[in-house]
């Protein structure tokens, strides 16, 4: 016999209310864990965020993944070096659109979330490049497009994988808890 079928209504809210708790704060350790891991990497490095922030959203409320997309780029600024604010905005309006698209329109099927994630890549690989590179003239052959962010945003789409089914895997185990309930067939009811 499962232990949830016995819960009332208040133990199941405070029970999942626990849950997302705890689940968010294992969000906020995978943040920081990436940060770590990216900042002993040196040279071409995926930007986990991107990916991290992409599956958060997919699972998370608008608001709470906006902060959360945030708080990564704000990371992601500190952990790059890069102007601080630069990726907090980029990755603010990823994390919102992405869990508006998944809450509106899409189904949360991995291809979605596959493509949502290159696309927020790419686009900010492409800032990155424009903004670090380009239009300082540091490059004007492309051998920094070509050799550092073309690999960089293979590597930040490939790590997608692992991320994602991560967060999937909290979101089952750490999510909403299922009611089932059985009625019993009644013939009293009238069906037109």
């Amino acid at each position: 016999m499962n232990k949830t079928q016995n819960l009332t209504f208040d133990q199941k809210r405070r029970k999942e209310r626990i849950r997302t708790i705890i689940r968010r704060i294992i969000y906020l350790l995978c943040l920081f864990l990436s940060a770590n891991i990216m900042w002993t990497l040196g040279g071409v490095m995926p930007l986990l965020m991107i990916p991290l922030t992409v599956s958060v959203a997919v699972f998370e409320p608008a608001m709470i993944s906006a902060g959360f997309a945030c708080l990564a780029g704000l990371l992601l600024d500190t952990v790059t070096g890069s102007l601080f604010g630069f990726h907090g905005i980029l990755l603010l309006w990823t994390g919102l659109i992405t869990s508006l698209l998944f809450t509106l329109f899409l189904r949360r099927h991995f291809l979605n979330v596959f493509f949502i994630n290159a696309a927020a890549a790419a686009i900010i690989c492409l800032l990155r490049y424009l903004f670090f590179s380009s239009i300082w003239g540091y490059d004007p052959n492309g051998l920094i497009f070509k050799n550092f962010y073309i690999p960089m945003f293979f590597l930040t789409s490939l790590f997608l994988v692992p991320i994602y089914y991560l967060i999937k895997l909290l979101g089952k185990v750490l999510g909403k808890i299922d009611d089932v309930k059985i009625e019993e067939k009644s013939e009293d009811i009238v069906r037109e």
